[in-house]
């Protein structure tokens, strides 16, 4: 499911500008409700709807939360603050020894890492493909591949997608 848009705004923690909502259940997402949580998708910081406004959770605010919501939002965070390191190690695995990688291919749960988004980097020597002894692994959720592809962008790759002919496990190719 697709989530659902919304006006921009920005993190006061760290300038973040999200521009949509989405549940952490199966169900489609609806118009925010007055009270609703939000978690930056880059530092992790909850906030809370007021009127039409999402404010910085206050500590009174989250002491009052029950616990199994207390419980996923802290899940969440965890979550959160992992893709942020990856992120880094993504970026270290695309400056690998100071250079770039003619490519990188995104896999979805390969067999050397079942549950898990890998990212590879590549280069052509001599007309053959050669793989970077080094990957980055992280467990699967749509956050994870949407932060992989901003490390890649953020290199000025561009993704080629995936040919027919790939192996299942092949997300997308860039270069």
């Amino acid at each position: 499911m697709e989530p659902k848009r919304i006006d921009e705004w920005d993190c006061v923690f760290c300038g973040y500008t999200m521009d949509a909502i989405d549940t952490v259940t199966d169900d489609d997402p609806q118009d925010a409700n007055e009270g609703d949580i939000a978690i930056c998708l880059k530092c992790a910081e909850p906030y809370t709807l007021h009127g039409t406004k999402f404010e910085p959770m206050t500590d009174d605010e989250l002491i009052a939360l029950p616990l199994e919501v207390k419980e996923k939002l802290s899940l969440i965070q965890k979550s959160i603050r992992n893709i942020d390191g990856m992120v880094g190690k993504a970026k270290e695995l695309l400056l690998e020894n100071g250079m770039r990688h003619m490519g990188y291919t995104l896999y979805e749960s390969p067999t050397d890492a079942p549950g898990c988004y890998v990212m590879r980097g590549w280069d052509v020597s001599n007309g053959k493909t050669v793989h970077s002894n080094q990957a980055v692994a992280s467990p699967i959720n749509p956050a994870t591949l949407r932060t992989l592809r901003e490390a890649l962008k953020s290199m000025g790759l561009i993704c080629m997608g995936r040919m027919n002919a790939d192996d299942p496990v092949i997300v997308e190719v860039w270069m």
